[in-house]
This record gives structure tokens, sequence and C-alpha cells, in this order.
């Protein structure tokens, strides 16, 4: 977080801002508090956006189809102001970091680890889809590890904008690694983009770079484009779905119900059922309705032998140092040890506090928790 500067508004609404979270596409986003002391992340557009022609009324919209997105998948949004000098949303508050800073800081998250990933964010878009949503911006930097599971931020915000408009005010919205063929092509972009999009996030989690990084921005929508995604050593069944979602085609590109399919037998090989329930190392990413007094999930980076978690071992785990199956890992070192008596809270905001890694430098715990809307 950074000091609040002389030019950032000291109350939007009912909030008062403390300081700042980070730079977006859309705008600057500060950390907010109202009257009860709960922090939200406002998202403050920038004047010259606000300015384009149609901006409002995109932004109204879009702020009234983010209130409907599922809140066990998105922080949820809490207030907004469209007609505001300048216009702004409120979220909920997640102090997670994201994937982007988790991976720079420990590497790639593994197969157990991307696959428990990929399961939970195609079931968060089969939600979406389901209600008519689509994201339009997934990338690493929009998705938080939050201690009971990816959460996804920032959705839809970006359409409200025009590329090339932007572009003539001198504000970059996309990220072009994490954009889709069609929209570089000028196409409206659909679920099949999401599906698309995080066929690339699943190629970042699993090797720690975009699978269409280019030396420059040119060469960058070239490879979106027209080139194959370089998926380093990915490989087997994984890699043959990360394939299909990375189509260029949106029609050739598989639902985000028919990709869940596909993934979530990989979590549990030798079930004999055709859809086996996720293991218990990463049920809290494949389950919408998970309990929350088990928030954590196992990503596959702590020690337990092939990075399965035996029940009751990991998540929620408060052993003591050297009980844990793997090792000997201090309570609160590894992945998911429960740690009773804090709040949960949720956040939102291009850039997040840097990853915790443990001792070990590969273990991924989920640190924050999930707050409650209000206010």
């Amino acid at each position: 977080m950074e000091e609040i500067a002389a030019d950032d508004p000291r109350t939007l609404g009912r909030y008062r801002v403390v300081s700042r979270l980070g730079n977006g596409g859309l705008g600057r986003v500060l950390l907010g508090v109202d009257d009860a002391g709960r922090r939200v992340a406002l998202k403050v557009v920038h004047p010259q956006l606000a300015a384009l022609p149609g901006f409002r009324e995109r932004f109204r919209r879009e702020v009234q189809l983010a209130a409907t997105a599922p809140p066990w998948f998105t922080a949820a949004l809490l207030d907004a102001d469209p007609d505001g000098d300048p216009p702004w949303v409120a979220t909920a508050y997640v102090e997670a970091p994201s994937l982007q800073a988790y991976v720079s800081a420990n590497g790639p998250l593994g197969r157990a680890g991307t696959l428990a990933l990929a399961v939970r964010m195609a079931d968060g878009l089969v939600a979406m889809h389901g209600a008519g949503l689509v994201h339009r911006d997934l990338k690493p930097s929009n998705v938080l590890l939050a201690e009971d599971g990816p959460c996804l931020i920032d959705g839809g915000f970006s359409r409200t904008v025009d590329p090339m408009l932007a572009a003539q005010a001198g504000h970059v919205v996309a990220t072009p690694e994490y954009m889709t063929p069609e929209e570089i092509a000028g196409l409206d972009v659909g679920p099949a983009g999401d599906v698309f999009c995080l066929g690339s996030l699943i190629g970042y989690a699993a090797t720690g770079r975009s699978p269409f990084a280019a030396d420059s921005v040119p060469g960058v929508l070239h490879r979106v484009a027209q080139a194959e995604p370089d998926l380093g050593p990915l490989d087997g069944p994984l890699r043959d779905a990360v394939v299909a979602c990375l189509a260029k085609d949106p029609a050739a590109r598989p639902t985000a119900a028919r990709l869940r399919d596909l993934l979530r037998p990989l979590e549990n090989p030798d079930a004999a059922a055709p859809a086996p329930a996720p293991t218990a190392a990463t049920a809290a990413m494949a389950a919408p309705g998970r309990p929350s007094t088990r928030p954590s999930t196992c990503l596959g980076t702590c020690p337990c032998p092939a990075g399965a978690c035996p029940a009751g071992a990991c998540p929620g785990d408060a052993r003591p140092a050297g009980a844990h199956p793997g090792g000997a890992s201090a309570a609160g070192a590894c992945p998911g040890t429960a740690r009773p008596g804090r709040s949960r809270r949720r956040h939102d905001g291009p850039r997040h506090g840097a990853a915790r890694p443990a001792a070990s430098g590969r273990r991924l715990g989920w640190r924050s928790r999930r707050g409650q809307p209000g206010g």
C-alpha cells in the first residue's frame, strides 16, 4: 500500500480513503473504510476515460451486471457512482497476493497446483456464464489467491472503454498477452473469449510465463492471433485441455462446463466414476458450496508426497513442527494451516500485497479471508 497522493479524493460516497492499493487500466485503486471500519477497494476511473463518449452509460451497465456475479468466486460489488466526478466503484477487500505476484515470487505452481487452480477457475466461469456474464479481462493479476480459493476481480469493466479511444487518450486497458484472437480482430468477446484467456492463465500458472510471450507488443499480438502457444513442459491430458482452450476459432473451444468436465477426472485419475469428487487437497477449490470452517486449499506445493496432503493432514491442520507427514513443517507453514480467530476479508485491485512464501519458498498458503459485504 502507498500513502494517498495530493490529487486523490479523501472521501468517496460513504467511504473514507486511507491509502492507495495501486493503479489499473481504468484508473487508480484506493483503500477505503466505512463508518463501521469495514475496508473496501475503491476503483476510481481516470477522468480522461470518463470523458469518452458513452463511457458512463457502459460503466453503469457493467456495474449492474457485476452485482449479479457469484460471490464465492468474485470480490462482491458493494457500491458505485457512475455519475460521480470521477466515477467509482467499491468492492469487497481481499487481502491476498495475485497469481502474478505469487508466481513471480515463487515460480510455477506445479502440476497439482495448476490443476486445482484450473478446476476452480472453470467452475467459476461456469457460474458466471450461466448468469449471462462475461469477464473479458481474465489474467494473472486479476486472480487473487484467497484462503478459501481463487477470487476473480475486475470482471467486465474493461468493456466500458473502446480500446482505440482509450489509446488516443493515452491509456492502455487490455494486457496484450491475455487478449484473444477475436479481440485483436476487433470482434466482440463472448464466453469463448474467457475460455481462451483461461487457457493462457493455466499456461502461465504451469510455466511461469505467458504462452504468447514475445519481445514486443506487436510480437505478442501476432503470436496470440496466429502462432501456436508455448506451453513448455506441460504435458498429458492437462496440456491437451489447455491447447483446446487456445484454439484460434472461438467455436472450436470447449465451453467452461466442458472444460471443467475434462479437468475434474485428472484430479483423481484412479477413480472408477466418470466424474470423481475432488480430492481432499483440492476440494475447497472445486466446490462452490465449500464450508467456510475449512477454507484452505493445498496447491501441491507443500512437502506432502506427490503434493497430495492426506485428509486432515494439511488443509486446516495445525500440527506442531515436525508432525507434518511430508516432513518438518512449522505450524502455519503448511499450505492451509488453520489460523483461527481472524476475520475474513476481500479486496480488489491490480496490485496486491507481496506473496508471502513460507520457509521453503515453494509453499502456497491461502492467507486472506473473505469479508462480509455490506455497509
